[in-house]
């Protein structure tokens, strides 16, 4: 009798232990879906697990937190909401993403992306999120570039009527001076969008370069005196008659030239050393620059001319 309650006994206080480890296999979940809560008794030992045993099935577009092999040991919340279809434009990556996050700074979080405090976010990170938001995060980088660059030196001009009108004659080179410049330089995903000049400091000093004009403009020439436009310095020619008329219709005669129209006009009034008067009547195809071809009557006169260097007088 007394081995029978004994027994009995210890099969009660078994099946008391066996109820509370049993018991204490359960754990107690909150589910949250949309406006809804539900408080349930689980032994599900992942996300996925209790989902099951509740036989819910997640929608289209509707995203489980936290994820569904997350074990019940660390959480006791489980929340189901409708995602939204975004797009994220991070580090030139572009990613189309369905996310529970109710603003821009949630899905940054969730993201686990880093922001630094030049970046530019847009929209901002109080925007909330809606289906089709574009969310740009845009690198902000900022750095000081030092340059050199050289200073122009100015021209200053001084009168000088031992100098034909239009000769120039250096008397102090000028040089050019050296400026060192610093910027802020600022680049948006790694392409440069902006460059502000900080500082500046004058390393060398340019020289001002000193040059004499000729304003030298009467010449004596043949017992008159000729008012004289310029000078030039050109390589001379010779030619005689052809048979043809000039490029301006008339037909050649002692004092007819032919020119480079880019450098005298053609109807031009010269005075030629050497030569005497003429006018600018006629071109040439190798009569290019500081060449001049001048018409003579003979071609034994042609050939004595030859080539010479002349100085020539622009009439006005």
């Amino acid at each position: 009798m007394t081995n029978r309650r004994y027994f009995s006994s210890i099969f009660i206080i078994l099946l008391l232990l066996g109820t509370f480890i049993w018991f204490l296999s359960f754990s107690k979940i909150r589910i949250n879906i949309d406006d809804k809560t539900i408080e349930y008794w689980t032994r599900g030992k992942t996300v996925e697990a209790v989902l099951k045993e509740l036989n819910l099935t997640l929608k289209q577009n509707e995203i489980v937190y936290p994820s569904l092999n997350t074990s019940m040991t660390d959480i006791n919340q489980i929340d189901i909401k409708r995602g939204h279809k975004v797009t994220l434009e991070v580090d030139g990556q572009i990613e189309n993403i369905v996310t529970p996050a109710e603003n821009v700074k949630e899905i940054l979080t969730l993201k686990n992306i880093t922001i630094n405090s030049l970046d530019i976010i847009q929209p901002d990170l109080a925007t909330k999120v809606r289906d089709g938001l574009i969310i740009k995060v845009i690198r902000v980088k900022e750095e000081t570039v030092k340059v050199q660059e050289e200073i122009p030196f100015v021209k200053e001009y001084k009168e000088d009527n031992k100098l034909w009108k239009g000769q120039f004659k250096v008397l102090k080179e000028g040089k050019k001076g050296l400026i060192s410049k610093t910027y802020l330089v600022k680049y948006h995903n790694n392409k440069e969008v902006s460059k502000e000049l900080i500082e500046e400091t004058i390393l060398r000093e340019p020289v001002t370069e000193i040059i004499a004009r000729g304003i030298k403009q009467t010449v004596q020439r043949a017992g008159k005196n000729l008012d004289v436009m310029k000078i030039l310095i050109m390589k001379s020619t010779a030619y005689t008659h052809t048979g043809n008329k000039t490029y301006t219709n008339v037909w050649p005669q002692r004092g007819t030239v032919a020119v480079d129209p880019n450098v005298i006009p053609l109807g031009t009034k010269l005075y030629i050393d050497g030569y005497g008067y003429a006018i600018a009547e006629d071109i040439g195809s190798v009569i290019k620059g500081n060449r001049i071809d001048l018409f003579m009557d003979t071609k034994n006169e042609a050939l004595k001319w030859g080539q010479r260097t002349v100085r020539v007088f622009v009439l006005k």
